[in-house]
């Protein structure tokens, strides 16, 4: 395990490229010629009815390309369709630390100095949803713009 290199894990994917399994074929095939899944970032976390409803279409989207079949389709979908959380800030005191030296020789921390609401804005954290899927599959997600 240890020896394991990026070339291990490169070849291994071209193999699975050929793989009698259609989904991990084609999941492999698509890191190996970088067809990645479209990242849409969500407004807000969606209901569990519009999940289904974008894993539903997945599903049929899976049979429709000779990937899945009818009874193993739902299961399947769960391999393209990923729903996940993007955390960050765009400032952190603790890591980013903004010295400034002041008149009187003292050096301090800009967020301490900052009297604005801006200084604030940078340091909130920030928590986004986001969902991967096929570029194939419309799932009609209304998007932030970022």
């Amino acid at each position: 395990y240890c020896q394991l290199d990026d070339s291990d894990i490169l070849y291994t994917l071209k193999r699975w490229t050929h793989s009698p399994d259609p989904i991990l074929a084609d999941l492999a095939a698509r890191f190996i010629n970088r067809r990645f899944f479209r990242t849409t970032f969500l407004p807000e976390e969606p209901s569990s009815e519009e999940m289904a409803a974008w894993s539903a279409r997945i599903a049929d989207w899976l049979v429709s390309e000779g990937l899945s079949t009818p009874d193993c389709a739902e299961a399947d979908a769960s391999y393209y369709l990923a729903l996940d959380d993007s955390r960050h800030s765009a400032y952190e005191r603790v890591e980013d630390s903004i010295c400034v030296l002041r008149r009187d020789g003292t050096v301090r921390e800009l967020s301490e100095l900052a009297d604005t609401s801006s200084i604030a804005a940078l340091t909130r954290f920030v928590v986004k949803p986001y969902l991967c899927a096929p570029k194939e599959v419309s799932l009609a997600v209304s998007a932030v713009d970022d």
